[in-house]
């Protein structure tokens, strides 16, 4: 709450300058409107954060437009969010319209600058991969989970400190994803279900968000697949 009065107090001084200054003040009025939506969409103020990052976007393409190389990765950067609250508020059309098209901007980034832009574009990736995934769209959401999950171990043979953890959670998610494709078929093996505890425990040991649900919660869960009552 405090970080977001800052920002609060930033935004209101932010637009001021950039009314007589824009060319200076635009780029810190965005950086701030994104920021705060951030905070936002995480107290669940999704109506406010969808207000400030959609500005933000609008303001970001305005400043693509003469100079792209700076600029075309805070689009993509909006578009991400502004896909993610749109998802979080059921929204599932516009939240796949906004992801792909951050989507098709960082792939062109990470084609040419792929040390700087290929961490985000499987962030891209697995956020399309999970809203296929709560569409239904199984294949396809395991097609970019695979993605996301190649780009990311690639990453961390270099930066395993930054990126082993997100290998770790999408490791995870393309594990439950196969399990919730074979709901009605075989049982897992056994090795299946070791990957998925394996990956649980590292998940909490590399220090991440929490899962929402714990290890024995995967095991009744497991318990469950195996027996085909979902």
């Amino acid at each position: 709450m405090e970080q977001m009065e800052k920002y609060n107090k930033d935004l209101a001084g932010y637009r001021h300058l950039a009314e007589t200054n824009p060319e200076a003040y635009l780029p810190h009025l965005a950086f701030t409107l994104s920021n705060l939506a951030i905070l936002q969409a995480d107290a669940k103020l999704f109506e406010e954060a969808e207000a400030n990052c959609t500005e933000a976007l609008e303001i970001n393409r305005k400043l693509a437009k003469t100079a792209p190389d700076t600029y075309l990765p805070e689009v993509a950067a909006a578009l991400n969010d502004l896909g993610t609250i749109q998802h979080q508020t059921k929204r599932l059309k516009e939240a796949e319209a906004s992801h792909t098209e951050a989507l098709a901007i960082r792939r062109k980034l990470a084609q040419t600058n792929p040390d700087e832009y290929s961490g985000d574009l499987a962030m891209t990736l697995s956020n399309m991969a999970f809203l296929y995934e709560n569409t239904g769209r199984l294949e396809d959401a395991e097609a970019f989970y695979t993605k996301a999950l190649a780009i990311r171990q690639k990453l961390a043979e270099t930066n395993p400190e930054e990126y082993s953890p997100y290998v770790t959670r999408t490791q995870f998610h393309l594990t439950m994803l196969q399990a919730k494709s074979r709901c009605h078929g075989d049982e897992l093996s056994s090795d299946e279900i070791d990957q998925l505890l394996a990956a649980v425990d590292a998940d909490n040991a590399a220090g991440n968000k929490p899962m929402e649900f714990s290890v024995d919660d995967m095991k009744r869960l497991l318990a469950i697949i195996n027996s085909g009552e979902t």
